[in-house]
């Protein structure tokens, strides 16, 4: 069994912030949705599946996390690297343009 698998089989909760039982994570009735083109579902139901679980339970072990310690998990927040080289050339000064109102923007932008 791999660690993923053990970690979903055991469950976990740590440092309860807003949850005071254990039973307000594991219990399971209601409803969360959200919108995802097909290609970005399937990939991430294979993925899912590849590590041994169902996209279900990788959305629920994510809201429970941010239920339970207040945050978003950080390796969510990492920028990738096309992301941070926009920063830093943003900050650079490299290719950066100005606008001085929504229209000039809009120009710019090709709107």
């Amino acid at each position: 069994m791999n660690s993923l698998a053990l970690w979903l089989r055991c469950g976990y909760i740590y440092g309860h912030k807003t949850l005071s039982l254990w039973s307000d994570i594991m219990t399971k009735s209601d409803v969360v949705r959200a919108r995802v083109s097909p290609a970005v579902k399937a990939a991430a139901m294979e993925n899912a599946s590849a590590l041994g679980t169902d996209l279900s339970t990788i959305i629920r072990l994510l809201v429970n996390q941010i239920a339970v310690t207040g945050e978003v998990p950080a390796e969510l927040l990492k920028p990738n690297a096309k992301t941070l080289k926009a920063i830093r050339d943003l900050e650079a000064g490299i290719d950066v343009h100005r606008a001085s109102d929504i229209d000039e923007l809009k120009a710019d932008l090709g709107w």
